[in-house]
């Protein structure tokens, strides 16, 4: 799970440098509209990513105390 948060916290900083630039700021507004999507589905996906790891560790400690 922490190997899928990292590439996912990588790939969500790279898109928001991305959208920091001048260039972003001249594109037309397709373009504007697409990677405003992809920021927030790469903002879902990590959420997910993070709540499923929360799972995964409590499920590991309500083992190891059995």
């Amino acid at each position: 799970m922490p190997a899928i948060i990292e590439k996912l916290e990588a790939e969500l900083e790279e898109h928001q440098t991305y959208m920091t630039t001048p260039k972003f700021y001249t594109a037309d507004g397709d373009t504007i509209v697409s990677a405003q999507d992809k920021l927030a589905k790469l903002e879902r996906e990590l959420e997910s990513a993070y709540a499923r790891w929360e799972e995964l560790e409590a499920m590991l400690k309500g083992v190891e105390l059995e």
